[in-house]
């Protein structure tokens, strides 16, 4: 019955709920930082997205760095749940909502301009702990998405990948740590 996503309204990046039935539209975050990719969880209890609010170097919107918080909405408590110094992002609960699959830039290693790092798929708990890489590939990796019916000893993400040359569709198993 809700529909949640990000608008620039205020000349940044805010979260947003749409009452389908109510008609009436409610901003779940206010600050002047950058807060983007919401997911609700599936009990509709929370809200997984990334912000820039703890990125708090001197630079343009582009080059700040994004962590993934969780929000209560009923206590409105934020957590952060990937303080890596890296970028993380377009965090996505599996169906049970025990699991995250999300976008990390944080094992490219490489001395390149931040705007051609490598993002890999990782997963971890719904409360930060356990971020296991699930790829290593020499190209972008995105739009993580679990499988409905996954489970730890059997679960399938698919994400989207140009590692070919072209975006193409990609599914790994949990267990294939490191798949190229």
């Amino acid at each position: 019955n809700k529909i949640i996503y990000q608008s620039n309204q205020n000349r940044n990046w805010d979260i947003f709920e749409y009452d389908i039935i109510s008609n009436i539209t409610n901003q779940l975050t206010d600050s002047p930082f950058q807060e983007e990719n919401p997911d609700y969880a599936p009990d509709g209890k929370s809200i997984v997205y990334t912000s820039t609010i703890e990125d708090h170097r001197d630079v343009d919107y582009d080059q700040k760095l994004r962590d993934i918080f969780i929000k209560d909405l009923k206590t409105s408590r934020e957590t952060n749940l990937t303080t890596n110094g890296s970028n993380d992002w377009r965090p996505s609960y599996s169906n049970d909502g025990k699991y995250i699959a999300f976008v990390s830039e944080r094992s490219d290693l490489r001395e390149v301009p931040f705007y051609e790092l490598h993002g890999d798929i990782f997963i971890m708990e719904n409360d930060g702990r356990f971020q296991l890489q699930l790829t290593k590939t020499e190209g972008n990796n995105g739009g993580p998405s679990i499988q409905a019916g996954s489970t730890e000893e059997s679960g399938i993400i698919y994400f989207d990948s140009d590692k070919s040359g072209d975006y193409e569709i990609y599914k790994t198993n949990f267990k294939d740590i490191g798949m190229d």
